[in-house]
């Protein structure tokens, strides 16, 4: 094969992006062949690819068990790639496969090395503003992946339109949980049927909200001036620091299991 075919195989877009989905110089040259000039024998391919003939066989069945080419004739073999769209969905599986497996080794095995050097992260502010506190607590929510535990005590309008993004998270896929007051019982109704989990506890609380998201972050939302009847002032403490929100998620599915 001439240096100027070997040139434009290799100089082909498609070829830089064959070897970074692993595939061996030799490999992405053959198939790159195959796709470009059609079915061929080893030797055929050797010729129009620059592969040594002598390797041209561990590139074919290499690519011929990852699914990327079939044998189509025998004595001698013809092979013949398969449909460049039908391989994509291949390597998408692959893909997939291996994310899955990273992020299993991040989150079981190098987590747990980085919560136990004692790197966790802290975090702290206070916010004093009704809309501060509404933008924040819609946040939280937002960005939810797994888990979102929220204990109503004092059910303000901001907080009825943050149950409503509640309310999407839970159809997501997150597990959401909602312990509301007695003071409080039927004001959330409807919202249960939408996978929202909703529970009434069996006694007034205290007029505080606390919101807890994958166990990681803490919004404490409580509001000033409800005892002197003057004008009301909301306050919040966020908190994002694994120990605390996991202290308090322990408390809160303590009361959530003891409440019917």
């Amino acid at each position: 094969m001439s240096k100027n075919l070997q040139s434009t195989l290799r100089g082909h877009p498609s070829y830089r992006v064959l070897r970074e989905l692993g595939l061996t110089e030799y490999e992405a040259s053959i198939y790159l062949a195959l796709v470009m000039y059609g079915e061929a024998t080893a030797k055929e391919l050797s010729r129009k690819s620059g592969v040594p003939y002598t390797r041209a066989y561990d590139a074919l069945e290499s690519l011929e068990r990852k699914g990327w080419i079939e044998v189509i004739e025998e004595r001698p073999l013809v092979f013949r790639a398969k449909a460049p769209i039908d391989v994509s969905e291949l390597v998408k599986d692959d893909l997939r496969r291996r994310m899955e497996e990273i992020e299993k080794v991040f989150r079981d095995s190098l987590q747990p090395l980085y919560e136990a050097k004692g790197s966790e992260r802290s975090e702290f502010f206070i916010l004093r503003s009704r809309g501060s506190i509404a933008s924040r607590l819609e946040s939280l929510i937002d960005s939810s992946t797994r888990s979102l535990e929220i204990m109503v005590g004092l059910l303000e309008p901001f907080l009825k339109r943050a149950i409503r993004r509640a309310v999407v998270k839970a159809n997501s896929g997150v597990d959401v949980r909602i312990l509301i007051g007695q003071q409080l019982a039927g004001t959330l109704e409807g919202h249960e049927g939408f996978g929202v989990k909703i529970k009434v506890l069996p006694r007034p609380v205290l007029p505080i909200n606390v919101a807890i998201s994958d166990e990681t972050r803490v919004l404490f939302i409580l509001v000033a001036g409800l005892s002197s009847g003057g004008e009301k002032r909301h306050l919040a403490v966020y908190v994002d620091d694994q120990s605390l929100a996991r202290a308090i998620s322990g408390y809160m599915d303590y009361v959530w299991a003891n409440t019917l």
